[in-house]
């Protein structure tokens, strides 16, 4: 059983973990025998120990299927992807496979070290082929994007301009991108929601990748995937070749630039294949080291978070097989951007405000992400694939009277720019409060900002003076970390000096909190609150963190965080320390252990694709 991290899926848990445990244990104490006595089970929990409550889903499953008298099989085991993720399952899917034989009593009659890697599915080249689909037409980008994601309905958005936001002197980026909706219906949205786009890779590592290929004489022909399968006849197995609709039909050329994912650093399973595809002997046998040492590979992954391109240049003899490429790399996933304008302000427009990501790996190696960047250099009148993922956790109080507190540091004021403008819009057009009709006044909407300095880095300055200015934004707080001779001041810092005003806008008034960033804002964010509840009240630390956790439960503490960010050398290196940690001592977790505590409500409007950190798009924003 493999869970993923945090909260519940939707319908499995609906996120009240406390009801189902409450549950679980009432359970156990009136049968003792357990309901699921009958049930064996083992877990692997999916998770990054970038965020809190790490892999708690899992715990949570693996206590509650304890107290309902099932009889776990194998330790649960937590991966990181963080760091050792993959050989943490691959060791744990041996260990259970095992252990269920074992159960089971099939010892004697099934091989007990298989390769759990290996499936019909799992690429070889005598199984896997590209043919050449004669007279046959690639789909648009969108249909195509829309075939490989079922449940999305992907349609276009043209740019209609960029903005560079920062000063020129800012070692940083952030643009704005405004976006044509062309009226499509799908394209609806709330301020607060979400846009999904579908990038293009770099098309400089994508010829680089192509002329690599061994054995296709045209990579713009459209081709098609097929897999060979055995059917079992009347009298004899049949071998056939079948469609492989992992990809739609296209050329080799557009899976690599708009299909597969060719930037985040390749499995240990997919460098095994390499060296296999190796001529070298030298070079088969370090690839060996890295398909099979979970340590080297770690390590090697950290120093220079190398592309597929980055390993085919490390390892010039191996023969690169397409319809390996086609098979086992990782789709490429969309990126999602919290939408910066309102509907009504900007009909038929969704806003986007995005930093464009550009790093140096701890090897020395230049690497830019492959959305900001796209977005950062594409022209004007480019077709852009998107959807948009409605955040109705993040949405304005529908009450106008209530005040609306807005922590966003960095492009984490990005859905607070719909939020002024949705306002603005609204105070047009009821200026004035009819309190004979029982209306109130507009409550006070303020924000919190955060940058490194003032001159270079405050984006929107002008934007939220002017708002400031026509009353739309009460007040407007603008925290400065690297500001030349003052100290380093956090939104964090802003929210305590502030405290007696929050307690009584959101104790007091039933105002909304919302906030938005990377989980480590977040966090500090959470604990200031925790202070300002106890200096001014006569609350229990304890009880402080219940009012929080309240608050969130009634939807009047609202977060859009994502996991590690731009700020981020230090908060890479800790993560990823962390995970090493975690790999050490917590590669197994029983039933009663300390770290299987009740899980904190979080609400889920983090990114979607959440299991998949890669330091190309570390942020929701990037």
């Amino acid at each position: 059983m493999v869970l993923p991290e945090g909260l519940p899926p939707k319908g499995a848990a609906g996120g009240k973990s406390d009801a189902l445990e409450r549950k679980a244990s009432k359970t156990s104490m009136l049968d003792q025998s357990g309901s699921l006595s009958n049930v064996r089970f083992s877990v692997f929990g999916l998770g990054s120990s970038a965020y809190p409550n790490f892999c708690a889903f899992g715990v949570l499953i693996n206590r509650l299927l304890q107290n309902l008298g099932a009889e776990c099989i194998q330790p649960m085991v937590q991966g990181d992807e963080m760091g050792g993720q993959e050989g943490a399952f691959r060791k744990w899917s041996n260990s259970a496979f095992k252990s269920a034989c074992e159960t089971f009593c099939l010892s004697e009659h099934i091989d007990n070290n298989p390769d759990i890697d290996a499936t019909d599915q799992s690429w070889s080249a005598d199984r896997f082929r590209l043919t050449v689909c004669k007279d046959a037409q690639e789909y648009d980008i969108c249909t195509g994007l829309s075939k490989l994601h079922h449940h999305r309905t992907v349609v276009p958005c043209t740019m209609l301009s960029r903005t560079q936001l920062q000063a020129s002197k800012s070692s940083r980026q952030t643009i704005l991108i405004c976006l044509d909706s062309e009226g499509a219906d799908e394209l609806t949205y709330m301020p607060g929601d979400h846009i999904g786009v579908f990038p293009v890779n770099n098309t400089k590592m994508v010829d680089s990748i192509v002329a690599r290929l061994d054995g296709v004489p045209d990579p713009d022909v459209v081709v098609k995937s097929e897999t060979l399968q055995y059917e079992s006849g009347p009298q004899d197995t049949v071998q056939k070749w079948k469609t492989n609709d992992r990809l739609p039909i296209c050329t080799i050329r557009t899976a690599l630039a708009r299909y597969l994912d060719i930037t985040t650093p390749p499995t240990q399973s997919f460098i095994g294949h390499l060296a296999e595809l190796a001529t070298d002997e030298v070079e088969r046998k370090a690839l060996h080291v890295l398909a099979n040492d979970s340590t080297a590979y770690e390590e090697w992954k950290f120093e220079s978070f190398p592309s597929i391109v980055d390993v085919l240049e490390a390892f010039p003899s191996v023969r690169v097989v397409a319809s390996l490429l086609v098979s086992e790399l990782p789709l490429m996933k969309h990126r999602f951007y919290s939408i910066s304008s309102s509907p009504q302000a900007y009909p038929g427009q969704i806003h986007m405000t995005v930093a464009v990501v550009q790093y140096t790996t701890k090897g020395g190696k230049f690497h830019s992400g492959v959305c900001s960047s796209w977005l950062n250099t594409m022209e004007e009148g480019t077709l852009l694939p998107c959807f948009v993922r409605p955040a109705p956790k993040f949405h304005l109080p529908s009450d106008d009277s209530v005040p609306v507190i807005m922590v966003g540091p960095g492009t984490g004021i990005a859905p607070f720019r719909s939020f002024w403008q949705q306002r603005k819009v609204d105070k047009y057009w009821k200026p004035t409060a009819d309190t004979a009709k029982g209306q109130l006044p507009f409550g006070p909407m303020q924000l919190y900002f955060g940058c490194r300095t003032a001159d270079g880095d405050n984006i929107y300055k002008e934007e939220t003076s002017t708002a400031k200015a026509e009353g739309v934004l009460s007040s407007v707080y603008t925290a400065l970390s690297r500001e030349p001779n003052r100290p380093k001041t956090y939104v964090q810092d802003l929210l305590r000096q502030n405290g007696e005003s929050i307690y009584y806008n959101i104790v007091g008034r039933g105002g909304h909190f919302y906030v938005c960033g990377d989980v480590s804002m977040a966090a500090d964010v959470f604990i200031a609150l925790e202070d300002i509840l106890l200096n001014n009240s006569s609350m229990t630390t304890e009880e402080a963190k219940d009012y929080l956790l309240k608050l969130k439960d009634t939807n009047r503490f609202h977060e859009d965080i994502f996991g590690v960010t731009l700020r981020t050398a230090e908060v890479a290196k800790k993560t990823r320390l962390q995970s090493k940690d975690h790999r050490n001592s917590l590669t197994s977790v029983k039933h009663g252990d300390k770290e299987d505590r009740e899980m904190q409500h979080r609400d889920g409007n983090n990114t979607e694709n959440g299991s998949s950190v890669c330091m190309d798009e570390f942020s929701t924003h990037l």
